[in-house]
């Protein structure tokens, strides 16, 4: 059930601050960051808050914390890449994405989920990729 003001999530999304790989729109990257925070924002029953885009760009890879392994980051770059295209042309793909948003993820702090990160968790892979 979406959170109040979840459109709120669309301006967040178009003001952040981040760098794509060439082959990545940033509209596309938009929708995937959107689906984040606003499932996020939900779980907790309130409006997407610029924590939940930091969580979100943290998930996606596009935070560049220097904790989190380069191996980590280009997996987490992959998935990105991945599900960034998918998300959004197609409603089937944003709804199994929204399933590997589980409220175990979804509930993490921004320190769980960096320390996660950090053992080289990819909570988003792409179905049938393996973690390495």
């Amino acid at each position: 059930m979406p959170g109040p003001d979840t459109g709120y999530a669309l301006r967040l999304a178009a003001q952040a601050d981040y760098t794509l790989d060439d082959d990545e729109t940033r509209g596309s990257v938009e929708s995937v960051l959107v689906l984040i925070m606003g499932a996020r924002a939900s779980l907790f029953g309130k409006a997407p808050s610029a924590d939940d885009l930091g969580f979100a760009l943290m998930l996606l890879g596009l935070d560049a914390d220097r904790e989190i392994p380069e191996s980590t980051t280009g997996q987490l770059a992959a998935a990105r890449r991945y599900w960034a295209p998918r998300v959004a042309h197609s409603l089937a793909d944003g709804r199994e994405l929204a399933t590997r948003l589980n409220m175990e993820l979804l509930r993490l702090s921004h320190d769980e989920l960096r320390h996660r990160l950090a053992l080289g968790e990819v909570p988003l892979a792409p179905p049938g990729h393996r973690q390495t």
